[in-house]
C-alpha cells in the first residue's frame, strides 16, 4: 500500500492542480479518501491519519472510520483526541461521530474529557439527536 501511495505522491496525483490555491482537485480528492480507507484496512491507523490530515476539505467518513478503529485497538487517548483534530483539518462532526468518541470517554478515567465532548455535542447541535444520544 505504501509504494502505491508513494507511486501517486511522485505523479502528482494526491497534489492540487498548479490552477487550484485552496482546495483539491476532486480526483486527488477521490484518491486521498481511498488510500486512507486501504491503510484502514490493512489497520495502518497512523499511516491513514496522516494522510487524512493532508486532504482538504477533510472528508468526515474517513475520520468516522479511523475513530472506531481506534476505540476496537483501545487507543482511546488517539481516538478521543481525533474528534478535535478532525475539526482543526476542515471536517465537522456529525451524528456518526460522537458515539464511538463518547465509548472512549466512557473508557477513560477522565472526567473532563467527557464535558469536552458533552460540549461539542450540544454547540454541533446533536443533543438531541437518537445515535448520540443512545451512545
Amino acid at each position: 500500500m505504501r509504494c502505491l501511495h508513494q507511486q501517486m505522491l511522485a505523479r502528482g496525483l494526491l497534489s492540487p492542480p498548479p490552477s487550484t490555491s485552496s482546495s483539491e482537485s476532486p480526483l486527488s480528492q477521490q484518491l486521498g479518501a481511498a488510500i486512507v480507507s486501504s491503510y484502514l484496512a490493512c489497520s495502518a491507523l497512523t499511516d491513514a491519519l496522516t494522510v487524512l490530515e493532508r486532504l482538504t476539505p477533510s472528508p468526515i467518513l474517513c475520520w468516522n472510520l479511523l475513530i472506531p478503529q481506534n476505540v476496537q485497538s483501545c487507543q482511546l487517548y488517539c481516538a478521543f483526541s481525533l474528534c478535535f483534530r478532525l475539526r482543526h483539518a476542515g471536517a465537522r462532526p456529525d451524528q456518526y461521530t460522537f458515539p464511538f468518541v463518547l465509548k472512549a470517554c466512557g473508557e477513560l478515567p477522565s472526567f473532563r474529557r467527557g464535558i469536552l465532548v458533552h460540549a461539542l455535542v450540544c454547540n454541533s447541535g446533536f443533543d438531541s439527536n437518537v445515535f448520540v444520544c443512545n451512545a
